[in-house]
């Protein structure tokens, strides 16, 4: 690049601007490959990273080799673009406001490179912690799964695939044709790409065999029990209690004989609700399973409300078997993540 093409110098955004933190003023300039100033701190520096710390006990340069200066403060020219440097800064600086603390995933990828050539174990946790971040791990699991692949970060991988399977096709970022896929997925491999795809399949079967199972997760009751009643939900109930008063199950609701006497199963309306739910489910991810336990359709309605037992029970019931399936879920998909080595491109 020519001296004629060479962007112009400018300040980088707060905390690290002129100025930035009022009540520490900043000594030392670290100017990106872009030509963005970072206004800095030797003493952190030299403290969370030992690269930092080696490089200024030397002593400064001077008369022609001396570094440049600007107001008095020496700049330190780095090879990483502003936005990657943004990021190691903000990881290698204290979580003294919120002004340190990382918000999105920009420059990550190269700020976990980064900080491993500059040696710094402080960014890099760091790093990884903002990589594990719940609110980012929830949005952009795929961009995280790409960035972990890419530096060998197998647990953070391996969480990263999981987290894809919340999503529900609509907020997933392969939802529209053309739209442009993460930006971090230049730098994994096609295999790579293939062993998430194949999770993802294996994840999808899971949870509809898992959802399947729900028709029996609370019974067939113990037939040794003192009372075969005391077991399940609403649904594999003959009687219930609301505000310590007995409520009965509609004529052919509540549990259903299915075989010898002790063989029962829930309420039909359960049961078909499940079913409906497992067969007409084309998109299995977590977000859209335990959102459509609690969504019933108007035939299921109107059974439920035709018993004075489910009318009462089964809306509440519901909302905590939703809450109770998502978890089990999250450890299925745990378990079948498990089998695979996602960094090292292989199966364990």
């Amino acid at each position: 690049m020519s001296v004629a093409t060479l962007p112009p110098i400018r300040d980088a955004d707060a905390p690290f601007c002129p100025g930035g933190i009022d009540d520490t003023p900043a000594d030392l300039i670290i100017e990106s490959s872009d030509r963005v100033h970072h206004h800095t701190h030797k003493a952190i520096l030299a403290f969370s990273a030992h690269c930092f710390r080696n490089l200024l006990e030397f002593p400064s340069p001077t008369g022609e080799d001396a570094n440049p200066e600007r107001d008095g403060k020496p700049i330190l020219s780095l090879p990483e673009d502003s936005v990657v440097m943004r990021k190691l800064l903000l990881a290698l600086y204290p979580r003294s406001s919120q002004a340190f603390v990382i918000k999105d995933l920009d420059g990550i990828d190269g700020a976990v490179e980064a900080a491993k050539k500059y040696d710094s174990p402080v960014a890099t946790t760091q790093l990884h912690a903002a990589l594990r971040d719940v609110q980012l791990m929830d949005n952009q699991p795929h961009r995280i799964y790409a960035i972990a692949c890419h530096n060998g970060l197998e647990d953070i991988a391996k969480e990263a695939a999981v987290a894809t399977m919340r999503l529900s096709t609509g907020r997933s970022p392969f939802n529209r044709y053309f739209r442009l896929p993460p930006p971090e997925y230049n730098y994994i491999s096609a295999h790579q790409l293939w062993l998430l795809e194949n999770f993802q399949q294996e994840g999808a079967h899971s949870i509809a065999s898992a959802l399947s199972e729900q028709t029996w997760s609370e019974g067939p009751p113990n037939p040794d029990a003192i009372d075969i009643n005391e077991y399940g939900a609403v649904w594999w109930k003959d009687v219930v209690y609301v505000n310590l008063q007995e409520v009965r199950h509609a004529q052919g609701c509540g549990m259903r004989s299915v075989g010898d006497d002790y063989d029962v199963g829930p309420s039909s309306w359960f049961f078909a609700h499940v079913q409906h739910l497992r067969e007409n489910l084309s998109d299995m991810s977590m977000e859209t399973v335990t959102q459509k336990l609690t969504m019933l359709s108007p035939e299921t309605l109107k059974a439920i409300l035709a018993c004075p037992a489910c009318s009462a029970l089964a809306s509440t019931h519901l909302s905590r078997l939703s809450k109770w399936f998502s978890t089990k879920v999250v450890q299925i998909l745990r378990a079948t993540a498990s089998k695979t080595n996602f960094t090292e491109g292989r199966f364990v």
